[in-house]
């Protein structure tokens, strides 16, 4: 091997320490780590790890837009650049919640009534949108997209029970008040059916 060949050598091992080194990054008192898809944080207070996708309803996000969410737990300003399934442009400000380590999103609606606030839900990978008949979902890894209907077997889902199936698989307890089709009154578990995306009951 000549010193040539040594040269090379340690210049590829410098330049790949210092590319890895790029990818980690401290926030506050948060450690960081950029992958191809997603941020993975660490909590050094906590030790609890959890991760940002790097982009969220066709905005990418960088390490500024990062930055504003772990320091501030918002966006300074209103973001552009989002886009809904239906390819349509929308603004809309970033909120990070540190004791849930979720993002969501609060834009400016309009309306009859004037302007309205809304959530725009992003639980544990999955995009949520509350519409008038049915929760619409957007696994954000993939793409894909359900829907959970708000009436099931007469009972109303809430945005709380979607978030438990979201996150836990299962809610936490048993839902009273489903109806039969023979009218009777019963209570179940929801379970939700990652790979199928439907949800089932469990007795």
């Amino acid at each position: 091997m000549t010193v040539s060949d040594l040269k090379k050598i340690e210049f590829t091992s410098d330049y790949l320490e210092k590319t890895v080194n790029q990818n980690k990054f401290d926030i506050g008192n948060y450690q960081v780590e950029e992958k191809n898809k997603v941020f993975s944080i660490l909590n050094n207070t906590s030790g609890e790890k959890f991760i940002i996708f790097k982009k969220i309803s066709g905005k990418a996000i960088n390490k500024k837009i990062l930055q504003e969410l772990l320091q501030n737990n918002r966006t300074d300003k209103v973001l552009s650049g989002f886009k809904s399934k239906e390819g349509k442009a929308f603004n809309a400000r970033l909120l990070f919640d540190p004791n849930v380590m979720k993002v969501t999103m609060e834009f400016e609606k309009n309306s009859p009534n004037g302007d309205k606030k809304s959530i725009h839900d992003i639980v544990n990978g999955y995009e949520v949108v509350e519409k008038t008949k049915v929760f619409e979902i957007k696994e954000l890894a993939t793409g894909d997209i359900f829907i959970f209907y708000k009436n099931n077997s007469g009972k109303t889902m809430s945005l709380k029970m979607v978030k438990e199936l979201l996150e836990n698989g299962k809610t936490k307890e048993k839902i009273t008040g489903f109806i039969s089709k023979d009218n009777k009154k019963y209570s179940a578990f929801l379970i939700f059916d990652s790979k199928n995306k439907i949800i089932k009951k469990e007795f």
